[in-house]
């Protein structure tokens, strides 16, 4: 079905075919719903089919190599490994070729070629086979695969594959055709589609894109819109939340400040509200302020107090709690509570932990509540994280307004111990956060520990779309500073899909490929019509070429009139009779040329007459011999001169114009040959009557009066009878040369001869004539060595007609001159007369039969006309030519020309 290309070419073409799937792959992947692998149009299947069927089933590893390295890249997107990339990626492009082959071998199947798609149902049977039936294949065979690798969930595959099948049908339906459009056969049908077809397809897919882009751009500006918001929404949860823990502390800070000392049943009462009510409280503590000098004072007075068991401690290396090491001052957790989960943190000196004692030393100089960086604690078990707020109180339960001061007096702090993590949790339970990612991060802190909150882990990769909408807040605690960082989760975009868009771009497409198919049924119909039309046209024209081939070719002339006699065509013989040019005899009325008929004003009526069957009679004003017949009038030619003509007048009708059919014969001729006919019966009439006339007399007088005629006059009339029996053969010999030369049952026995010998015999045998007419051959130079292969009795023929007329029109006395000589390779032969010569009128009639310059029976010569006329046709047989020149009365000289056969004997 195609032509096989050299290797070169072919690798060429496959080349170029991969490169172009290729590009058509990444371009799809710009109509994709964000964050599906499936787009809603893939140009990509386009043009694979439009390779199968416009270049064979050879090019098909360019489209397996295209779609492979295409969804190679495409696929590396997504959360699979390598190996599951490049085992999609080969099942992907197997799918994707067997539906171009298949696809193809369909429609070539189905459809006949060529592949013009002029008829409504190759259209649909192209569009059919190649779109939604061949593309059930690759969308059946990718889903397989992609659910294969892990890549598509089990409950997305119907979707998947609805998507998938949509893109290709819809990449079919209107790729390949515009693909057709400017490479397919046959070229004369498929470039009109590049205005009517391409163009305004172009233009929908143009206005589609754009109002696609938009509408996603809306969708899209849209959700993210409202991931800010509800990111917003917690944010400000999170800010209320954490006035929860400020206040607390705040107000217990209070109840010291107005309390001065104040029990552990006191303490336990008054932080028991809080507790109840708020879950992120790890616990509520005093942390009294203690010299070393009275670090045993004070463990026998807490002892005495509550805690039989009390002492100050810390941790060691291994993160054992054990008794704290001698230093200065102890920060040792005096009072807590929930006293029952907190048990390991009584006593805990916080100064033993150095971020603890910055942020005491830190909260004591600046007199206000500050708050920790993420730390382990002690409480649970070491992976449980939180952070403290701390707040100074001072003696007298006024802060002083001195650093030096602050040091001095400071008794101790209150301090809150909450678990970042339920702090988040306990906002967050309120709100749908399935699709969100929080990360919180204090700013504050060193690198190694700015996360409070959240897992990097469950970030989207940083190449997908939902990283680029991450949300920065700001968050102030105490005196740090935090960040909320608010991200899509990896499967936000799967949930929230802009199907709007995606609804518009299939609808779209779904417009614009039914608009696409009505477009092609048109120029279809259209290039049919042509086509249709063009045959007609053709089959016309052809009928008009004919028909004019037969109006211009006739042998009668034809002239076309309308109804008010003007004329308006012409044919070659008309022209030719009239010597008129076509656009000189258009429009001219016909009495101009015949002017007979000048009296005839209603042409229409007179057809119309003889339309109805009327008979008309002789009377010239209604014309009627011209009508249906043949009628002979006279006719004048351009310049002047008149003949005769035949004339008959039709009627035509076309497109409800009548006209009028005037034929004509021009009848010069046959009028010139009746009278040659007639001339010739007088000839014959005359030729035959003279001798047979002196015959019947002599025998007459030998018969009736034989006793009173003397010998010698009975010999006389027998000469006489004999002579006119001679010219009666000779008369009847003509007239059978004539016929069978005519017929060309001449035979001539053509023999090498000397020319000079047959004009000298020819001379010798017609010396008795000249005689009689007192007339002298005289020969000039006769050249004796020329030869000619000539029959010798006829060219003795022409020799003796030419030598016996040069007599006949000499006067008495006069001379023939005779010549024989050499024109280079031919032998030329002139006989000459003085006579009067020939008329010029009968000049161009001189080697006709039955012609004489003077045909009446009157006439002073003797002969039937067809002496010259043998004559030439004799030289001619012979190769040879014969020609004469007749200046006004200087008589005519003859010329025969014959080639010569040797230059010498």
């Amino acid at each position: 079905m195609f032509k096989k290309s050299p290797s070169g070419k072919f690798t060429v073409e496959i080349a170029i075919l991969a490169a172009t799937y290729f590009g058509a792959c990444i371009l799809g992947r710009h109509f994709a719903i964000s964050p599906g692998y499936v787009t809603a149009v893939f140009p990509a299947s386009g043009i694979a089919l439009a390779a199968i069927l416009l270049r064979g089933y050879t090019l098909w590893p360019g489209i397996f190599l295209g779609s492979f390295l295409g969804n190679v890249v495409l696929l590396s997107r997504l959360d699979i490994n390598d190996l599951h990339v490049g085992l999609a990626a080969v099942g992907i492009a197997i799918g994707a070729t067997l539906q171009a082959l298949a696809g193809g071998a369909m429609i070539k199947r189905y459809i006949l070629k060529p592949l013009d798609l002029d008829e409504a149902a190759d259209i649909f049977k192209f569009l059919g086979l190649g779109g939604p039936l061949s593309c059930l294949i690759s969308a059946t065979v990718g889903v397989i695969v992609l659910h294969g690798v892990g890549a598509l969930a089990s409950g997305a595959a119907i979707e998947g594959w609805w998507s998938w099948w949509l893109g290709d049908t819809f990449g079919v339906l209107i790729t390949t055709p515009l693909i057709f459009i400017f490479m397919a056969p046959p070229r004369d049908i498929w470039s009109k589609r590049r205005t009517t077809v391409a163009l305004p397809v172009a233009i929908s897919l143009f206005a589609l894109l754009m109002l696609f882009i938009q509408i996603r751009g809306w969708e899209s500006e849209q959700i993210q819109f409202n991931f800010h918001d509800k990111s917003l929404q917690i944010a400000t949860a999170l800010s209320e939340s954490m006035k929860i823990p400020h206040e607390t502390v705040a107000s217990l800070e209070r109840f010291y400040a107005s309390s001065g000392a104040i029990s552990p049943a006191e303490f336990s009462t008054f932080t028991a509200y809080a507790l109840k009510n708020h879950p992120s409280i790890q616990a509520l503590e005093w942390v009294a302020k203690v010299p070393g000098a009275q670090r045993a004072s004070f463990i026998r007075q807490q002892r005495q107090l509550r805690a039989p068991n009390f002492r100050i401690t810390e941790r060691d290396p291994s993160g054992r709690i054990v008794p704290a090491k001698i230093r200065p001052v102890y920060y040792p957790v005096t009072y807590v509570d929930p006293h029952i989960s907190n048990e390991r943190a009584l006593g805990f000196d916080l100064g033993s932990n150095h971020n603890r004692l910055t942020a005491l030393n830190k909260a004591r100089d600046e007199g206000r509540m500050i708050a920790t960086g993420r730390i382990n604690l002690i409480q649970g078990n070491s992976k449980t994280t939180g952070l403290l707020l701390l707040h100074p109180l001072y003696d007298m339960g006024v802060t002083p307004t001195s650093i030096t001061e602050r040091r001095r007096l400071l008794s101790g702090f209150v301090l809150g111990v909450f678990r970042i993590k339920d702090i988040f949790n306990g906002v967050l339970d309120n709100h749908d956060e399935s699709d969100t990612v929080l990360i919180v991060k204090d700013l504050s802190a060193p690198k190694s520990a700015e996360l409070l909150y959240g897992d990097p882990t469950a970030l989207p990769d940083p190449s997908s779309p939902e990283a680029s909408w991450t949300i920065h807040i700001p968050f102030q605690v105490a005196d740090r500073h935090w960040e909320l960082n608010f991200t899509p989760a990896a499967g936000f975009l799967e949930k929230h899909r802009p199907w709007q868009s995606w609804l518009g771009l299939n609808g779209g497409l779904m417009f614009v490929g039914l608009f696409l198919i009505l477009l092609l049924v048109l120029t279809g119909h259209t290039a049919r019509t042509e086509r249709l039309v063009a045959e007609r046209t053709r089959e016309l024209s052809r009928s008009e070429e004919s028909a004019r081939a037969v109006f211009d070719t006739v042998l009668d002339g034809v002239i076309i009139i309308d109804e008010a006699g003007a004329i308006k065509s012409a044919n070659a013989a008309a022209l030719e009779s009239f010597g008129y040019r076509p656009e000189n005899l258009a429009g001219m009325s016909i009495s101009s040329l015949i002017p007979e008929i000048a009296h005839i004003t209603n042409v229409s009526q007179l057809a119309a007459t003889y339309a109805q069957g009327k008979q008309h009679d002789d009377d010239e004003s209604d014309g009627g011999d011209y009508i249906g017949a043949f009628s002979e009038v006279q006719a004048l030619r351009r310049d002047g001169a008149a003949f005769p003509i035949e004339l008959s007048i039709a009627e035509m009708n076309i497109e409800g114009e009548c006209l009028f059919v005037g034929v004509l014969r021009d009848i010069t001729e046959r009028k010139e040959v009746d009278r040659i006919k007639d001339e010739f019966i007088s000839t014959i009439s005359h030729e035959l009557r003279t001798p047979l006339t002196s015959i019947k007399g002599s025998l007459g007088l030998l018969s009736g009066k034989t006793s009173k005629i003397s010998p010698q006059k009975s010999s006389e009339l027998i000469d006489l009878a004999l002579k006119n029996t001679e010219r009666l053969i000779l008369l009847v010999n003509d007239i059978l040369d004539m016929e069978k030369l005519a017929s060309g049952q001449m035979v001539f026995d053509k023999h090498p001869l000397n020319f000079a010998d047959l004009v000298h015999q020819g001379i010798r045998e017609n010396s008795g004539f000249a005689d009689a007419y007192g007339v002298t051959y005289k020969p000039g130079a006769i050249a004796d060595d020329l030869l000619v292969r000539a029959d010798q009795s006829r060219l003795q023929q022409v020799i003796a007609n030419l030598l016996s007329n040069a007599v006949k029109f000499s006067p008495r006395g006069g001379v023939v001159g005779i010549t024989l000589v050499r024109r280079n390779n031919i032998a030329r032969l002139s006989v000459s007369d003085h006579g009067t010569g020939i008329p010029p009128e009968f000049q161009p009639l001189v080697f006709d039969r039955f012609t004489q310059a003077d045909a009446s029976d009157t006439r002073s010569g003797s002969g039937t006309g067809l002496g010259l006329h043998i004559s030439k046709s004799i030289v001619e047989k012979h190769d040879g030519r014969i020609s004469f020149i007749s200046p006004p009365g200087e008589g005519a000289t003859f010329f025969v020309d014959l080639p010569i056969l040797e230059a010498r004997l």
